[in-house]
């Protein structure tokens, strides 16, 4: 780590007498990124954009990787700073200026580090990089503000309803809409070969040139609405028509097309294994509360959590679950190819979600996803042994289970959950998206 660091240094004097201009293009004021201001996927953007030498690659790693440090420092003292403010006698409108100005000093702070690291990161190129590479990675950087769609959406939201217009708040509502991913960062995650990435550069090329078109003009109309993160309170200095709002939806919604189209052009692209992983990874990243992993179910995981599982049992296992979720995967398909047809079309539902899910059709695909986990999950069952499945059942493998289990006491479990929930198998993180095992694969 100490060699990294003199390694950053030394490549920054090395060519600061020639470096290039200062860089322009900064995000943190537009979308909060908070401590991931810096990612691996910055640093494999900067890398195939500007062709980055590993030595390049081992200065921008530690530049980054301290930006995030910095980046939590802010973010954590940020937090913590919430127990020793001022209590203003009691004054909600004196307490919610300095929650503002705290927030805005914040923010300010965020913005600099972006400024301070984008600067030294230009400064590691040569000017060859420089000139070609830069504004791929910029355009890369601008990409981020997909990611706050939903959020600008809360915001016009939160604007139109303190202005009183809480019937047109209602329809700009994010609901169940997310954030619109950056195709290439799904197909990062898709851990293709370099030959299936090669074969889509030029739809990628495409797609990215366009796609920041739609960004700059989204990036101007949504300009009143955009680093609106601090919340309820930071909105009502702010004023916004509906027709602006309007405008700022249309743009999303373009943007959003773009992204299937693209998506689609990927998907038609790739064959066998290498469409199965970005489907899957698409999936992750624009399905997340219709699609979830088998190995999640409360049942498997009890399962693959008994210690006395072999290797051949816990194979077995996996083996079952990669088969149900192959099934499964072809439901939440089918749904989602819908999803793009509609998008392109640009049909609008206006159907709340639960009641989508009450049609005749939906119905009959809930039967046949119930049928395959209920398939998968006797399967899983019947690999155990009379040992095993008396633990499975009980939740106590051995003596020392039960003697811990008995050992805790009624007040101290989480009054919101009840007394069972660590039996229940289901925890809400599962919601969050991958987890580590998930990203190895």
């Amino acid at each position: 780590m100490q060699f990294r660091r003199l390694f950053a240094l030394a490549a920054i004097t090395s060519v600061l007498v020639a470096a290039p201009a200062r860089a322009q293009e900064t995000i943190a004021n537009e979308v909060s990124l908070g401590s991931t201001l810096f990612t691996i996927e910055d640093l494999e953007n900067l890398t195939d954009a500007a062709k980055l030498t590993k030595e390049q690659q081992a200065a921008a790693l530690e530049l980054m990787r301290s930006a995030m440090a910095r980046a939590r420092t802010i973010t954590l003292r940020a937090h913590r700073s919430m127990e020793d403010w001022p209590d203003e006698d009691g004054d909600q409108a004196k307490m919610m200026e300095t929650w503002k100005k705290l927030g805005e000093e914040r923010r300010t702070e965020v913005i600099d580090l972006e400024k301070s690291v984008m600067n030294d990161l230009k400064t590691l190129l040569e000017p060859d990089q420089a000139n070609d590479g830069w504004p791929k990675f910029e355009r890369s950087r601008r990409r981020l503000l997909l990611r706050g769609t939903q959020q600008v959406q809360q915001s016009m939201y939160y604007m139109l309803q303190q202005q009183g217009d809480n019937e047109s708040a209602m329809y700009y509502y994010p609901g169940q809409e997310q954030g619109i991913p950056d195709l290439i960062g799904v197909l990062r995650a898709s851990k293709l070969t370099k030959a299936d990435m090669t074969s889509l550069d030029t739809v990628l090329e495409q797609y990215a040139n366009s796609m920041d078109l739609l960004i700059k003009d989204y990036r101007a109309a949504a300009k009143p609405v955009l680093g609106t993160e601090w919340g309820y309170w930071g909105m009502e200095e702010k004023k916004l028509s509906k027709s602006d709002a309007d405008t700022i939806k249309d743009r999303m919604e373009k943007m959003r097309q773009a992204h299937v189209r693209y998506a689609r052009q990927v998907g038609e692209t790739l064959q066998g294994e290498a469409a199965e992983r970005f489907m899957r990874q698409r999936l992750r990243a624009e399905y997340t509360w219709q699609w979830q992993p088998s190995k999640r179910l409360p049942q498997v995981k009890a399962i693959l959590k008994l210690r006395s599982l072999s290797d051949k049992q816990r194979e077995q296992v996996t083996a079952a679950v990669k088969e149900a979720d192959r099934k499964l995967m072809q439901f939440a398909i089918e749904d989602l190819k819908k999803q793009d047809e509609d998008m392109i079309a640009g049909k609008k539902d206006e159907t709340p979600y639960w009641e989508r899910q009450q049609t005749p059709e939906m119905m009959e695909r809930q039967k046949k996803e119930a049928k395959v986990r209920k398939d998968l999950i006797k399967e899983v069952v019947a690999l155990l042994d009379d040992r095993q499945r008396n633990a499975y059942e009980t939740g106590i493998e051995n003596e020392q289970d039960l003697a811990n289990a008995f050992e805790k006491r009624r007040h101290g479990g989480n009054p919101w959950e009840g007394p069972d929930q660590e039996l229940t198998g289901w925890d809400p993180s599962d919601w969050a998206g991958e987890d580590e095992e998930d990203q190895k694969e």
